[in-house]
């Protein structure tokens, strides 16, 4: 795989990404988990959300392969 073909895949997935993530995001408000009113006006309560989503996506994306998973791991040290 070329850098340019790695990119163009990264951005694919990256949208569809985004748009999943506004669904979780927009699922999140209509939960009544979240009491807004506890939260200033700040990025205290989106970070709680993102990071919630993204600890539902973990599985979602892990490579199902014990090469790959390993790969992914080690690549993540590098971020």
């Amino acid at each position: 795989m070329t850098k340019t073909q790695l990119r163009k895949k990264f951005k694919e997935l990256q949208r569809n990404n985004n748009k999943s993530m506004m669904e979780l995001f927009e699922r999140a408000l209509k939960s009544g988990a979240l009491e807004l009113s506890n939260y200033d006006d700040n990025y205290i309560l989106p970070k709680i959300i993102i990071h919630a989503i993204l600890l539902g996506m973990v599985d979602q994306w892990r490579p199902l392969i014990p090469e790959f998973l390993r790969e992914s791991k080690n690549l993540s040290h590098f971020l």
